[in-house]
């Protein structure tokens, strides 16, 4: 039979997301117990079983991974605005950059303008390579942080699962 698709939120809050909160043992003989949730379903166990360790170490794992993904988001928009600073700072960006701003505004009217506005345009291609580039880095780190949330997700919830089916003695 193959195993059911599992559904992953990184959304603070969702029944989607693995979680656990340390609680009292009561009946439990341990001397530390977790309360272990995902889907809506909570059980509580006791940590001398290996299985609960692992669920809170995925489940710490993802949550620095969330706050990991957090910070790239936030600093997507500085990374493209350096790699703009990079590209008119370099040679090829910067001189374009000069040309086309040389060009646009000399009082000369016409071959002034049109080479002024071809320099803006290759400026605009050069550096419009460097901004594509650093989007796409950015993007690709972003989706990497979000793979090893998943398998982090993952692997907690398959220490639950084992734990649901082959309870603790």
């Amino acid at each position: 039979m193959p195993t059911p698709t599992l559904i992953i939120s990184i959304e603070e809050g969702s029944v989607w997301s693995p979680t656990y909160n340390r609680v009292e043992c009561g009946a439990i003989e341990d001397d530390v117990c977790f309360e272990l949730c995902y889907g809506g379903a909570c059980s509580t166990y006791g940590n001398d079983d290996d299985r609960v360790t692992r669920f809170v170490d995925m489940v710490d794992r993802r949550e620095q991974a969330i706050r990991d993904l957090e910070i790239l988001r936030a600093e997507k928009g500085g990374a493209i605005f350096d790699s703009v600073g990079q590209c008119v700072q370099a040679g090829a960006g910067g001189g374009l950059a000069y040309a086309a701003v040389v060009g646009l505004t000399a009082p000369e009217p016409t071959i002034s303008k049109v080479l002024g506005g071809a320099a803006a345009l290759g400026a605009a291609i050069v550096c419009g390579g460097a901004i594509y580039s650093t989007l796409h880095t950015e993007s690709v780190k972003q989706d990497l942080k979000v793979e090893e949330i998943t398998a982090a997700s993952t692997q907690a919830i398959g220490e639950l699962q084992s734990l649901e089916q082959e309870p603790p003695d």
